[in-house]
């Protein structure tokens, strides 16, 4: 309830109300809220005056000076808000940190751009938006399914989410040509012009087309298969083989559209009726379609595979070992660093390679293996181990098979231990490129996932991976 007693200016004086204090003034014996018409000099702990009226100091309705947060103008340009820094030389002395003021600033891509200070300071512009802006020229003439966008009057820079109507082409026999809004078509929302699609359900014309390569090699494969999961359709299936084979999308496999455990759940209910899974993303397909078809083809059959019966394994640096690596490795491109780097190799070929990571005196980790399966050795993986372990002085080697991909029955065989299952892991797209999850850390409190949309990113999740600790028998 609202006191209407009035207070002596001696308990008044002494008397805090939040952050602040009635100021010595010219003042009444005693100050009723109703009675005192001026307002009240106030001192916030935090060093600032101002002037308040009674009433709202006495029935708590301010409790601090309102400047409380307010920094120094080299504050503000010395800090950085995501990938933003505040250049605007206009800056007051003092700016509070929930102004609705906007200010300009510059992005780590080189953009500037007018934000408020309240959306930096609650993080909710993090960047230009423009950081993905690409010249025309990348957009002219690619191919988004089954259309090519074709407008010769795009701007010189071009965002992928930018809301642009393009001048697209359809690969239908009318080659119908239309205009379709440019985020629509980057986030795989239009993929053609409107034409009846060319296969059934929801199966894109990219699956069709590996579907077609692998029926070079495994005659018996299938193609939209809904038998072999209730209500959940499989790209390919290899009878033969016991293999389901997915191809997913890059955006259309992200959060964006689906949900993380989809392609986990479809892993482990696969596995359960003893069928291989293998999840191979777009990207991973166009730029290394050789290395998983040396994967796949290689472990499934024996035509044209050459048997050796010995082969050197030789100590390089890392630089030799990664141009190998993005040869054979299905994570090719991605930096690989190691203690040991070992390459397999036969005559004058490099056919496979390891390499291991010491992290303390008797701990290994296995970080990669990869092998040309056009070639077939007595147990190669067992023999780089074995060095490996002699090498470093191991006594425990630890490493993970991905679910994504394999089923870990390498490291079963070489004697390896399960440790324990994890869960799926994440990285973001925009459907043109992957970024670590680590570039889209936020501050506690704010959501990251709602903060990546917000830039035109959404989440890839693999199927879990596998630990596996391998322990060397000790002399007695």
């Amino acid at each position: 309830m609202k006191s209407k007693v009035s207070v002596s200016r001696e308990e008044l004086l002494t008397k805090s109300f939040g952050n602040l204090n009635v100021v010595d003034q010219d003042l009444p014996d005693f100050v009723s809220p109703h009675t005192v018409r001026q307002k009240l000099l106030v001192k916030c702990t935090c060093g600032g005056t101002s002037y308040i009226s009674p009433s709202d100091l006495f029935y708590g309705k301010r409790s601090s000076c309102g400047h409380c947060n307010d920094k120094p103008r080299d504050w503000w340009l010395a800090q950085k808000f995501g990938e933003l820094t505040i250049i605007d030389k206009n800056l007051p002395e003092f700016l509070a940190t929930k102004s609705q003021k906007a200010v300009l600033t510059e992005c780590s891509c080189g953009q500037t751009k007018l934000i408020r200070v309240q959306s930096l300071t609650l993080g909710k512009s993090k960047s230009c938006r423009r950081c993905n802006a690409q010249p025309k020229e990348y957009f002219i003439n690619q191919t988004f399914g089954k259309l090519t966008i074709i407008d010769q009057n795009l701007p010189e820079m071009v965002t992928p989410s930018q809301h642009l109507k393009v001048l697209t082409r359809c690969s239908c026999k009318d080659a119908t040509e239309k205009y379709i809004q440019l985020s629509d078509i980057t986030l795989g929302k239009a993929t053609s012009c409107g034409c009846s699609q060319l296969f059934p359900g929801s199966v894109s014309e990219a699956s069709r087309q590996v579907y077609t390569e692998l029926l070079t090699f495994f005659p018996d494969a299938q193609f939209s298969v809904r038998t072999l999961l209730s209500g959940k359709e499989i790209d390919i299936y290899i009878p033969s083989k016991k293999l389901a084979f997915e191809y997913s999308g890059l955006i259309w496999h992200s959060s964006k559209f689906l949900t993380e455990n989809r392609d986990f759940e479809k892993y482990k209910q696969l596995k359960e009726l003893g069928i291989r899974y293998l999840n191979v993303y777009s990207d991973e397909w166009q730029k290394h379609k050789d290395i998983f078809l040396n994967l796949l083809v290689g472990v499934t059959t024996d035509e044209a595979v050459k048997r050796i019966y010995n082969f050197d394994i030789i100590e390089v640096d890392q630089k030799e070992f990664q141009v190998h690596h993005n040869k054979f490795h299905y994570l090719s491109g991605r930096e690989v660093n190691a203690s040991l780097y070992l390459l397999a190799k036969y005559e004058d070929q490099i056919i496979g390679g390891w390499s291991f990571k010491k992290s303390d005196e008797t701990i290994v980790d296995w970080t990669r293996a990869f092998w040309d399966h056009n070639f077939k050795a007595w147990n190669p993986h067992e023999k780089a181990l074995k060095y490996a372990i002699y090498k470093l002085n191991c006594e425990t080697v630890i490493t993970f098979s991905d679910n994504r991909l394999f089923d870990g029955s390498m490291y079963e065989k070489l004697g390896f231990k399960k440790v324990t299952e994890l869960r799926p892991d994440y990285e973001y797209t925009n459907g043109f490129i992957r970024k670590h999850k680590f570039n889209f850390r936020v501050k506690a409190g704010i959501d990251e996932k709602l903060e990546a949309a917000k830039k035109g990113f959404f989440r890839i999740y693999d199927c879990g991976k596998v630990k596996w600790e391998f322990k060397k028998v000790l002399d007695k």
